[in-house]
């Protein structure tokens, strides 16, 4: 259960396994009592070891008017997105438009 929750945004290792070589029990150690020892072990290895996040990186490129372009870059920010470049932009009607290109 240890591995339930990384230390990463807090989501589960996967792939992994951890094997328990030798336990010393004291005289009225439970169970839940190992158990707890044991996850709070895992948690601290996985704490000092280089783990990484494996999630897709996309490139983007966004074109919107300028009256959302406020809530744009709030959501790429929620979803940890890197803004590389922007531009401000006009239509043959004179809309204002902004070119937002980064990663998320």
């Amino acid at each position: 259960s240890g591995l339930q929750s990384g230390p990463v945004l807090g989501y589960p290792v996967l792939d992994s396994r951890i094997t328990i070589h030798s336990v010393q029990i004291g005289r009225g150690c439970s169970m839940p009592m190992l158990t707890a020892g044991a996850m709070n072990i895992t948690k601290s290895l996985l704490k000092q070891t280089d783990i990484r996040l494996a999630e897709p990186v996309m490139a983007v490129e966004i074109i919107a008017e300028e009256d959302v372009i406020t809530a744009v870059l709030q959501d790429l920010t929620r979803r940890r997105g890197e803004v590389d470049y922007t531009q401000d932009r006009s239509t043959d009607e004179g809309v204002g438009l902004a070119v937002l290109r980064g990663t998320v």
